[in-house]
């Protein structure tokens, strides 16, 4: 299988919840305290996330899912120790290069997070783990684009554990040297997003809203 496939292989069986849930996967972004009260987040990659071509639906460009938070580990690491009770944690955008988006794993089709200010929730004391769909969109920096896109954010408490805003973080993401993506790759992803918004639906009218 083709490297272009298998991440669109992994990226549908994450949006269909098919790949099992783990806590603290390798590379999630650890968040926590420092001693003041303050906000903190380790494990931060210093290095570009590269993002595998798709062309589904509202996504057309660049995207992947591997970008990942949780909540540091109850010992502790480097000074962070885990969240007072309470905590309601979002990750808020400090400024971010034009193109570049990131979107929650549901709802993804209409919430994005692409301007200075602009918010999405992580989650609160004891459930923090969340991954956001990072997406470079082809239509604004164009399909034969190649190169990276940054983004800078902090994260702040609206909850009531009332933990300082964090200093501000980078992360930057870029293309795979093939910018197109392959058809088998493309059909994979308009299947596995096509059969998440009806997930979705059913579930919203189950629901009654």
């Amino acid at each position: 299988m083709a490297p272009g496939v298998s991440a669109a292989v992994a990226f549908v069986l994450g949006l269909l919840g098919v790949l099992p849930a783990q806590a603290q996967h390798m590379g999630d972004i650890w968040i926590g305290q420092s001693p003041g009260g303050q906000l903190a987040a380790i494990h931060v990659p210093d290095g570009p996330i590269v993002l595998p071509p798709v062309s589904a639906g509202v996504l057309q460009g660049w995207a992947d899912f591997t970008l990942g938070f949780d909540g540091v580990p109850q010992e502790g690491e480097s000074g962070v120790t885990p969240l007072s009770a309470g905590a309601d944690i979002y990750l808020e955008i400090v400024s971010i290069e034009e193109g570049l988006s990131l979107r929650p794993f549901t709802g993804f089709t209409q919430v994005s997070a692409d301007a200075p200010g602009e918010r999405l929730r992580i989650g609160a004391t004891g459930n923090l783990h969340w991954h956001p769909i990072a997406f470079i969109d082809s239509s604004i920096v164009g399909t034969d684009f190649s190169g990276e896109r940054d983004v800078a954010f902090r994260l702040i408490d609206l909850g009531v554990a009332g933990h300082a805003a964090s200093p501000s973080y980078s992360l930057t993401f870029t293309t795979p040297t093939a910018p197109v993506p392959e058809p088998a790759e493309s059909a994979l992803l308009a299947f596995g997003l096509g059969a998440l918004a009806l997930v979705m639906s059913r579930r919203r009218v189950g629901s009654g809203n």
